[in-house]
This record gives C-alpha cells, sequence and structure tokens, in this order.
C-alpha cells in the first residue's frame, strides 16, 4: 500500500512543556510525632490525626482542628514529621503496632520486656520495668493501643524541615506544634530564606507593653522577618490561632484577601484594653479581640511590618512571571530570537501573570485620576534589539526588561466625617 507521505509529509511538534509551580494555598504543620514514616502526609480532617495515634491533646491534631474549623476550609493540609530520636511505651500491658522503614508492621502486645524482644535489634529496644525503650526510632511509626507513649527528638527543625521539603516543597504556610523562643526563631530563619510564610502565637504578656523589647514579637520585629507573622493569644498554650488565620486566608487566592477583620471559629478571642491593642501593633503582632457581640484579627502584618498579603502576593507573582516566562522560553519554536519580536514575545509572557493578578485581586485596575487619564495597571518596559549592544547580544542574555504594578490593597478602617445643620 502506498504511503500518504507521498503526498502529504507532517510533522507536528508539541510545545507543551509544563513549569512546576508552588501552591500559595497549601499549608504544612510540623511536629514531633511518629504516626507515619513519610516526612511529610496530606490529610483532609483533624480526625485523620487520631485514627494515626495522636491523642487530642497532641498541639498538631490541636493545630489541624483550628485550620479545618474555618468555613470556607482547606480540602487538605499537610503534616510535616520532626523525627523523634527515642520512644517509650509505658504500662503493665503494651500494644502498639509498628511500622518498619521497609513498610513492614510489627504488632506488638504484653508486658514490656516482651515487646522488646519481638522487635529487630535495629531498633535497640531494651526493657525497664513497665517501659519500653526504642533507642533509634527516627525512621518508624507506632500507634499506641495499649500503653502511655513519649517521643524525644535531637533532631532540629532546620534539619527536620530540610528533609520535609525534600519529600516534596511546593506547600507554602508553615506552622510549628512548638512555641518555644528559639524554635520560633530557628523556624523563622528558616522560612525566610526558603520563601515559605510562617505563623505563630505567644501568650506572652509582654507584648502588650510597649516599653518591653525582650518579648519575641520585638525580637521578630528587629530581625526584619517578612514571612513570619506572630499573634498574641492568652490561649497560645493550648490553642492555635495562627493555623486558623492561615487556613481562613488561604482559601483566597493570593491577592485577594486581607489578614485584618476575620472572624475565625473556634478560637477564643481576647479582650484587650486599648493600650495593649497599640502596644501589640506597635510591634506588627496580629491580635483577635472582642468587638462588643463579634470577634475580628486585628493587624495582619508581618514581623518586618509589611502586610502579609502583600508578601503572598509577591511570591505568587514571582514564582507565576518566572514559570510563564520560563514557558515561553522552552516551547518557544526552535528559539526565540534576539529580536523585537523576540522581546515582545517575552513581554508577553510576562503580561499574562500580571493580568491574572488584576483579575485575582492583588493588581489595581486601570483606573482615572481626576482629569479623566487612564492610570494603567501596569507597565511593562521592554528594549529595543537595536538598543542592545553586540557584545550583550552575543551573551544571550536579555536585560532591562522589567516594569511596575499598582497593588490594590486593602482598606482595615474606614475614618468618616459628617454634619448634621439646618442649612
Amino acid at each position: 500500500m502506498a504511503k500518504l507521505d507521498r503526498l502529504v509529509n507532517l510533522n507536528i511538534s508539541l510545545n507543551t512543556t509544563a513549569i512546576a509551580t508552588e501552591s500559595f494555598s497549601d499549608m504544612m504543620i510540623v511536629g514531633l510525632h511518629a504516626a507515619t514514616t513519610a516526612r511529610m502526609a496530606a490529610i483532609t480532617s483533624a480526625g485523620e490525626l487520631l485514627d494515626m495515634g495522636l491523642s487530642a491533646s497532641d498541639p498538631m491534631y490541636q493545630a489541624a482542628l483550628a485550620a479545618f474549623s474555618q468555613t470556607p476550609t482547606l480540602a487538605k493540609v499537610y503534616i510535616g514529621r520532626r523525627a523523634a530520636k527515642k520512644i517509650t511505651l509505658s504500662g503493665e500491658q503494651i500494644a502498639a503496632k509498628i511500622t518498619l522503614p521497609s513498610g513492614e508492621v510489627l504488632d506488638i502486645d504484653g508486658t514490656a520486656a516482651q515487646g522488646a524482644a519481638a522487635l529487630p535489634a535495629s531498633l535497640k529496644a531494651s526493657a525497664s520495668g513497665d517501659t519500653l525503650t526504642i533507642a533509634e526510632a527516627a525512621d518508624i511509626a507506632v500507634k499506641p493501643i495499649k500503653g502511655a507513649m513519649a517521643l524525644s527528638a535531637t533532631e532540629s527543625y532546620t534539619d527536620a524541615l530540610n528533609e520535609i521539603i525534600k519529600a516534596g516543597g511546593s506547600w507554602y504556610g508553615l506552622v510549628v506544634a512548638d512555641r518555644t523562643e528559639s524554635v520560633v526563631l530557628e523556624v523563622a530563619a528558616w522560612a525566610e530564606a526558603n520563601v515559605k510564610l510562617f505563623g505563630t502565637a505567644t501568650d506572652d504578656v509582654k507584648v502588650l507593653n510597649g516599653a518591653v523589647r525582650t518579648d519575641i514579637a520585638s525580637k521578630l520585629m528587629d530581625k526584619q522577618y517578612f514571612r513570619t507573622f506572630p499573634i498574641f493569644d492568652r490561649e497560645a498554650a493550648t490553642e492555635f490561632n495562627e493555623a486558623a488565620l492561615m487556613a481562613k486566608c488561604f482559601t483566597f487566592y493570593p491577592g485577594g484577601e486581607t489578614w485584618a477583620n476575620k472572624r475565625l471559629a473556634g478560637i477564643p478571642a481576647d479582650r484587650l484594653a486599648e493600650g495593649e491593642y497599640i502596644a501589640a501593633a506597635g510591634k506588627n503582632c496580629t491580635t483577635f479581640e472582642m468587638f462588643k457581640s463579634f470577634a475580628l484579627t486585628q493587624g495582619g502584618k508581618t514581623a518586618a511590618g509589611e502586610w502579609i498579603d502583600v508578601i503572598r502576593f509577591r511570591d505568587w507573582l514571582h514564582n507565576e512571571m518566572q514559570a510563564d516566562v520560563a514557558f515561553a522560553l522552552i516551547n518557544g519554536d526552535g528559539k526565540i530570537p534576539y529580536t523585537d519580536e523576540g522581546i515582545t514575545i517575552l513581554a508577553n509572557a510576562m503580561q499574562k501573570s500580571l493580568q491574572l493578578g488584576v483579575r485575582r485581586g492583588g493588581i489595581a485596575p486601570e483606573e482615572l485620576d481626576e482629569n479623566d487619564k487612564v492610570i494603567p495597571s501596569y507597565i511593562i518596559k521592554k528594549p529595543k534589539a537595536a538598543q542592545i549592544s553586540p557584545n550583550n547580544k552575543a551573551s544571550r542574555v536579555l536585560n532591562d526588561l522589567g516594569g511596575s504594578a499598582r497593588l490594590a490593597g486593602a482598606i482595615h478602617v474606614v475614618n468618616i466625617k459628617f454634619s448634621l445643620g439646618y442649612e
């Protein structure tokens, strides 16, 4: 049979290579646990953590509960594991399901001595009275059935987060189930270096004293962390209002939200004196306060003083524009020429993310000034190919492509002047 290639010689190329992007609506809760051998796992409800063996008093469960209690709520939340160095199981009778790194599941049921004898030597299990100790517990999961379980760790949060991000780094929001000052400062430094948004809470009343500069909010502000936001909460020992606020705001597209004036479900609000609020606000510390019959968040800034929503939108726009321009370079027809036409292709790729930013509410739409002159949403500046030196062209690197955009911002406070009269 004759081939149709004689008549029509057809080649179809695929210009469809996708660029992986980060999700700016995914949050991670990190803590010390042995519920899974994985460094990170997705859950769709807080109850899943109970099914995995965590107790209702566990800080990770409390954080997840706060997140999933909001309306609207996130479809999923990630949990990250700080590895336990040692795990102890205590009781006259001990029962547990132990998952080894290989995936093999061992069931132990009996005395501590019987449990230790049933475990592989690599775990360095030993028994002392009613206590079973597993000395090499970093990569195992334990679901207790009978007896009490306790975990201890030597792994730093920096090391834990570095391992978690290796397992999957597309998430953006970060909460840790530990408010120890040294931990908060450590995680804040990590978040700043790894382009993550970190929320924490404190019950330290020194935050409410403007003359004191030794509290965690002041220390974070002094460090000028743009990707960490502190919240004051008198019940921070057991409540996770930072997880609640993050989950609430992550249901909006980046640029479509503000972190102030938000109602939080399942979180007790504070009743602060005006001077206490002013002191906390002066330290860029968000609060959750009662206003007569309702409660709202106040503040909504990062420790460095920038609005949280602006940082989130900036990070999203950087990620989106970078991906769009890379897509144009990778999927160009043969090449992007170093000509006016090629420069325009890349400028148009930049425009896609800017237009999306307008639709999402982060960038202001076109508006009119007092003279009815159009104020553009954004401006893209591109050089003419003829203005670029031959040496720069030879390097095949395009400089001087840029522009600017107007943030839409948000209204938090309204000041009204009004008068009444007979004329």
